[in-house]
């Protein structure tokens, strides 16, 4: 347990400072750039984190998941992952700026780099997720700050120079390419060298196994950004703006439990690999009731104090994202079990059953912000995502618990008949 405590701590370290960069980098852009521009790259780096999305595949999950329960294969399984994902990250750049070209060619500078900082960020995660899987927890750590910290060097760099919106994202493509370059650099340091071709695991493997963890992502992803897609259809980009500042500091609180889930996930799939159900049932046990105290803590502060820390963080020109904030994080216990929850029932292989459970979270989601977001504009969507979220969150546990119950029954049953 001790190496364990070890790993979440330097992971925790490091996805802390990660985010923490992120926003200091977001509350200094705020402050400094139109708020229309700022929307307007929010929309940008949410249409192509979709787009990352699809292709990404599922993969990063994937390779977690393989390369914990057979780390010789791990070189084998980043192959067959690089081949089936290089074409698509080239043809992804390419459809989303020819679309931007044709429908809103003003923003056509904005989306090609905007395209290329996500999906570079995007490959990065498929070194970052092989190094996981072999247990090498300070690697990724170290080589994810690569990309953060340059942007944290170069940006308000930029910004006292005086530059244009237009060559500070410019520096958001260059910091991610370096880092992905870097990490893979790394993972061949670690595991040797990998090929796309010869002795790769075949892209129709990796199609197969990756298919419904991709749907899930893709529905998990849906229900974090319709909020945002619908504000910019039937608001306002101020909206969207106000929005998503609210959100990016909901995101950063997650920082207080992503390194549980990611140091634990390889743990949990080599358990059910090897058929350790006593030890699936209590780490999972702990995993939980850690990240429910873990979260209403960061609730409660947080709504304590959102009408002091977002003017501070956002200037005076987001009031509306005070309340926004609050209602986002009385989701907070809700939106951290179920993304602990995830990796669990992923390593039990309860991928289908998670997908029907997103499926109608993210239908909930939409169908409420038909009607809400007209007349309650962003404050509305942010009380659709606590509902979704709570909804979802029950869902997850229920399957975790009713699969865990039936495991415990099994084994009994095998202790009573030997």
């Amino acid at each position: 347990m001790k190496p364990l405590l070890r790993q979440i701590s330097i992971a925790t370290l490091g996805h802390g400072l990660e985010k923490v960069i992120a926003l200091v980098i977001v509350t200094v852009l705020v402050r400094h750039v139109d708020k229309t521009l700022m929307g307007e790259f929010f929309f940008a780096i949410s249409v192509c984190t979709a787009a990352a999305l699809l292709n990404e595949f599922g993969t990063s999950r994937y390779l977690v998941r393989a390369v914990a329960q057979d780390r010789t294969g791990a070189a084998a399984y980043l192959g067959g992952v690089l081949r089936l994902r290089l074409p698509l990250l080239a043809l992804t750049v390419v459809t989303i700026n020819c679309i931007v070209a044709v429908t809103a060619p003003q923003l056509l500078w904005m989306f090609v780099f905007t395209s290329i900082y996500i999906l570079s960020e995007s490959l990065y995660f498929a070194f970052g997720s092989t190094l996981l899987g072999i247990g090498a927890v300070s690697a990724r750590v170290v080589s994810g700050l690569i990309g953060p910290l340059c942007l944290l060097v170069l940006v308000p760099t930029a910004i006292f120079l005086d530059w244009s919106f237009d060559r500070i994202v410019v520096v958001y493509a260059i910091a991610t390419t370096v880092m992905a370059t870097i990490g893979l650099a790394v993972v061949i340091r670690r595991i040797g060298r990998v090929t796309i071709l010869r002795g790769a695991v075949s892209a129709r493997s990796v199609i197969a196994q990756c298919s419904l963890l991709f749907a899930v992502n893709l529905l998990i992803l849906l229900h974090a950004r319709i909020d945002e897609w619908m504000l910019a259809a039937m608001r306002d980009f101020r909206e969207v703006a106000g929005y998503a500042a609210a959100y990016k500091l909901a995101e950063v609180s997650r920082t207080a439990i992503r390194p549980i889930t990611m140091v634990l996930f390889p743990v949990f799939a080599a358990a059910v690999a090897r058929a350790a159900w006593q030890q699936v049932r209590s780490y999972a046990k702990r995993t939980l009731w850690s990240v429910a105290l873990i979260s209403l803590a960061v609730a409660i502060c947080v709504i304590a104090v959102a009408p002091w820390l977002v003017p501070l963080l956002f200037g005076a020109e987001y009031p509306e994202t005070v309340a926004i904030t609050r209602v986002l994080f009385l989701a907070t216990p809700a939106l951290f079990i179920s993304y602990a929850a995830m990796p669990i029932n992923s390593s039990l292989h309860l991928d289908k059953q998670t997908l029907g459970f997103a499926v109608v979270s993210v239908g909930v989601n939409f169908v409420l912000n038909l009607f809400i977001i007209p007349r309650w504009g962003a404050i509305g969507a942010a009380w659709s995502t606590l509902v979704t979220e709570s909804l979802f969150s029950v869902c997850m546990l229920a399957l975790l618990s009713s699969k865990l119950q039936a495991r415990a029954l099994a084994d009994l049953e095998r202790k009573s008949i030997s």
